[in-house]
């Protein structure tokens, strides 16, 4: 069975990470994918990352990412490995969160440090023990003293290195961030930023909101929901012996600097109304995300998954109901009866649940980055054909059960198609990213 009960984040600072680089590094070098997530000081102006124009939309996020900072750093590592049964696929997970610093002046947007607070985030920790940082281009040489490089850019570059597939969530302002805080200045044409990406990340970058949008059409679409949808999905298709996939994670030494955080499956679902409760917010429901300051609907995602469960569950109900009664109909005998209710509640879909994970500051990055990566393996599991298990079983070719489809397609809020990440035929790589291109790969070389 899956377990999401008890996924351990290592909380990487300053003050530990000669203790946990090497790990780190061996689990960049060893994934087969990395889920990534960026906790943000903000996101600059709401309006020009909405603009119609997508030119308009860079620069806003430029604006944004040249004025904001990276508190923290979520990094998923997965691995698929080989596994006994045919339509069980394990997955093995390392997930790390890194606290971040950045060294120059940067605006923390007022919405933004509500929220952060409100989960958990110590910000004496952070000015304390944060990985320290300098945005933009590589500051290599003061004078005569060489400064010593950004840990999280070594960390950055090394994924670079890798040539490792990328998976974000509503990814692009994450990437932009990412590039101008631990990569290189950003270019000034959103085109050749383009083309610089198509360069950093050969193995494609994906984006799980896209996914869920356009791919597998989710009720909605926000993190939160789709991993817990993801996970309930998974836990039935288990039950019934399809195709899903087991998590397994490292055993950590009992730490203050290891966390757990995860997910539980273990209430019955109730087929009755439950109009004891109140109502879900519709906005919340739709965006993840409610603006009223004491709305007095309900903002449990929990909530919303166990009515649509509910739903499905009386829908198979009519369903089999009515194929029972056709059955009959065509055998000349009298209907079936209709299922009592205990087979009804055999069914595995009732007994799935969500309890709270254990401490309320769920959303930070490292467990942010592990939602991302698992909801991403689901989709892509329950998408693949047999004869794609069966070659990642044999040979761990996990990349035939990736459709064209899913690469480099980036979700844009307010707009109808994705962001297709491609080099234009018009269009040239930055000046900078060549150069720090021929460092990196040079140095690789060299070693």
């Amino acid at each position: 069975m899956t377990c999401i009960q008890n996924i351990p984040i290592v909380d990487v600072t300053q003050k530990n990470l000669s203790t946990y680089r090497a790990g780190l590094e061996f689990a960049i070098q060893n994934a087969d994918f990395i889920a990534i997530d960026l906790e943000l000081s903000g996101l600059g102006n709401r309006g020009s990352l909405l603009a119609k124009s997508i030119d308009d939309r860079y620069h806003g996020m430029c604006e944004a990412a040249k004025t904001r900072a990276v508190l923290s750093l979520g990094l998923a590592c997965f691995n698929f490995k080989k596994g006994s049964e045919a339509k069980a696929v394990p997955l093995f997970v390392q997930t790390f969160n890194l606290t971040s610093l950045c060294c120059e002046e940067y605006v923390v947007e007022h919405e933004s440090m509500k929220f952060l607070v409100q989960h958990g985030f110590d910000f004496n920790r952070q000015y304390e023990y944060g990985l320290p940082y300098y945005r933009g281009n590589d500051q290599l040489e003061t004078g005569k003293k060489k400064k010593e490089a950004s840990p999280l850019r070594q960390l950055v570059t090394h994924i670079i290195q890798t040539k490792i597939p990328l998976v974000f969530h509503n990814g692009l302002l994450d990437i932009v961030f990412l590039y101008h805080h631990f990569y290189a200045e950003l270019p000034s044409k959103f085109s050749s930023f383009l083309c610089d990406l198509t360069e950093l990340f050969p193995s494609g970058v994906f984006d799980t909101k896209y996914l869920a949008e356009f791919v597998i059409r989710c009720g909605a679409s926000f993190l939160e929901y789709v991993f817990k949808r993801s996970v309930r999905d998974n836990e039935e298709q288990a039950a019934q012996s399809r195709k899903h996939i087991e998590v397994s994670c490292p055993t950590h030494a009992t730490s203050s600097e290891v966390v757990t955080r995860g997910y539980s499956t273990s209430r019955d679902l109730d087929l009755s109304c439950n109009d004891d409760f109140p109502p879900v917010c519709l906005k919340y429901s739709a965006y993840g995300f409610c603006n009223q300051a004491k709305c007095l609907l309900s903002h449990s995602v929990d909530r919303m998954l166990d009515k649509e469960d509910i739903q499905r569950a009386k829908k198979r109900i009519r369903r089999d109901k009515s194929q029972n009664n056709k059955r009959a109909k065509t055998e000349n005998a009298s209907p079936i009866s209709p299922p009592e209710e205990e087979s009804v509640e055999e069914n595995p879909i009732l007994s799935i649940g969500l309890a709270h994970s254990p401490g309320e500051d769920s959303n930070r990055a490292g467990f942010d980055a592990f939602m991302t990566g698992f909801t991403f393996a689901h989709f892509i599991v329950s998408q693949a054909r047999v004869e794609d298990l069966d070659k990642l079983h044999e040979s761990h070719d996990w990349k035939g059960l990736i459709k064209e489809s899913f690469i480099n397609h980036l979700f844009l809020s307010g707009r109808s198609q994705p962001l297709v990440v491609q080099k234009s035929a018009f269009a040239k790589t930055s000046k900078q990213h060549d150069e720090k291109m021929k460092r990196i790969f040079n140095k690789a070389d060299s070693e």
